[in-house]
């Protein structure tokens, strides 16, 4: 596909309709990176996050049909600054509409959203692995950060 097949591409805020296409993408992102086994996410529980605004989700559609998502939320806030840090936790579009911009345009709702809420910071993970991601993001002028290491506990962990 190529520019020239595209005629019309949106980038819209979801609605709880949208919770379908917008879980069917989370999942295929999860299978990509090899975490189906560990994928807990309900499409009921997605639309919920949706509907109460927990979660700031875009669609893309190019010609009217959906190509892509975005979601993000106020991850936590900084005593630095006491402002908060917008989180992407996904940002996806098929392959067959890469190359078009609109993981640009993806990325720029995210900017939006964190000039509205007052953020500190963009982040997002990248797979170590994924250097096709990494290369797109650092395009976006986002850059890796190698002064701080990320520490996770696990749920199984801390609730018994």
């Amino acid at each position: 596909m190529t520019d020239d097949d595209i005629m019309d591409v949106q980038i819209r805020k979801c609605t709880p309709d949208d919770s379908a296409v917008v879980f069917g993408y989370i999942r295929e992102l999860i299978d990509y990176h090899g975490y189906l086994g560990s994928f807990e996410l309900t499409q009921d529980r997605l639309k919920k996050l949706i509907a109460d605004n927990d979660i700031y989700s875009f669609l893309a559609l190019a010609d009217g049909r959906p190509a892509g998502i975005l979601d993000c939320f106020c991850r936590y806030h900084t005593t630095l600054t006491g402002r908060a840090v917008l989180y992407i936790e996904d940002l996806f579009v098929e392959e067959k509409f890469r190359g078009m911009g609109i993981g640009k345009q993806l990325f720029a709702a995210a900017k939006s959203i964190a000039a509205e809420t007052d953020c500190e910071t963009i982040e997002l993970k990248c797979a170590v692995w994924n250097e096709n991601s990494a290369k797109f993001y650092e395009s976006l002028s986002m850059r890796p950060d190698r002064e701080w290491v990320t520490y996770t506990l696990e749920r199984k962990m801390f609730d018994s």
